[in-house]
């Protein structure tokens, strides 16, 4: 699988750059968005965190793309972060797509991420797999997405076209030692770095009586690759989504299942993560909405601690690319026997450019 995967990586490759030979230079452009709030906020486990926060995550992403004679297009996207942060580059890459799909060799996320459906965007960004507007280490709060086996570790991505209705792809990453996706692509294997891990997603999308539904399967699994005791981890998750859109409201549901066995330093856990929506547009420019969450470790290490929290709101058009946010999260968190309550009100603006 890994040298088919990279055989078609480099003809396809090749096959575009004898393409653009005489091509002129790409079309590049700058754009991303920005998200600000202010937070109220009220934390059991942190009676000295103050009661009043503002926070912002944004991204400059610059992209360039080339169509070839041949009809298929050539392009690169960097993500730039916007504000201090572990990773100063996020998401960068080249692809190719055209009638046989899309190939993306470099950082970007995973096929397994790609295909994934069931979020809700009533707030403008996906509800079940924000890192924004929730504080992680005071609510207890944990992104329900594939973000975390693979990352964006440098990877080779093939999606297909979409056939009636339905869309596949697979992914390859050589090592998950670096999720940010480091320049240099050849890392060491061994103890809690997977080698060669596999990520895939199946998306089916069609209509039924005015009804636009959406499901999904995607999984992905990393394996140590050294040797002795330090070879033989797994880290891996698996996910189903679902959605359905008809006359303003949008149902969606998204199940995710994460197991560590034996991983690096890493207690052995598998814990599972859920979260519905429902969300109705009132008009062209008013969304409003609410999510549950529900996260419980069903063994290993931890196993019995729960996350849950109900979160409600909307989202105003102030104008093409403005948006005014609303929302009010409450959380339960219970770890060791011990419950710890939250409670975040937010008033945001996202920007998208």
């Amino acid at each position: 699988m890994q040298k088919l995967l990279m055989g078609v990586a480099a003809s396809a490759v090749l096959a575009s750059m004898a393409q653009t030979a005489q091509a002129a230079p790409m079309a590049v452009t700058v754009g991303g968005y920005f998200n600000t709030a202010l937070m109220a906020q009220d934390f059991d486990a942190a009676p000295d965190a103050t009661s009043l926060n503002q926070e912002q995550e944004g991204e400059f992403h610059v992209k360039g793309k080339r169509k070839l004679d041949n009809g298929m297009e050539l392009g690169f996207q960097i993500q730039v972060e916007a504000e201090q942060n572990s990773d100063q580059i996020d998401e960068h890459y080249i692809y190719l797509k055209g009638d046989f799909g899309r190939l993306t060799i470099g950082a970007e996320n995973s096929a397994a991420n790609m295909l994934t459906v069931g979020y809700n965007k009533y707030l403008g960004y996906k509800q079940a797999a924000d890192d924004f507007l929730v504080d992680l280490k005071k609510t207890g709060y944990l992104k329900t997405e594939h973000a975390f086996v693979t990352g964006d570790a440098n990877k080779i991505t093939y999606v297909s076209p979409r056939i009636a209705g339905l869309q596949a792809g697979i992914s390859l990453t050589p090592s998950t030692k670096n999720l940010k996706g480091d320049a240099r692509g050849v890392e060491e294997s061994g103890d809690g770095v997977g080698d060669n891990a596999i990520s895939l997603g199946l998306r089916y999308k069609g209509a039924f009586n005015g009804v636009k539904v959406a499901a999904s399967y995607a999984s992905e699994k990393a394996e140590e690759g050294g040797s002795g005791a330090d070879g033989d981890g797994t880290f891996e998750d698996s996910s189903i989504g679902l959605e359905a859109k008809t006359k303003g409201f949008t149902f969606s549901y998204l199940s995710l299942t994460r197991e560590s066995e034996n991983w690096g330093s890493t207690a052995d856990y598998e814990k599972d993560f859920s979260n519905i929506a429902i969300s109705y547009k009132l008009n062209k420019k008013t969304t409003i909405g609410f999510d549950m969450q529900d996260d419980e470790v069903t063994a290993g290490n931890g196993a019995g601690d729960t996350y849950e929290h109900v979160r409600f709101g909307g989202n105003y058009k102030l104008a093409s690319g403005m948006s005014l946010t609303l929302s009010q999260l409450d959380a339960e968190k219970t770890s060791g026997g011990a419950t710890q309550n939250s409670s975040v009100t937010t008033v945001g603006l996202l920007l998208k450019f």
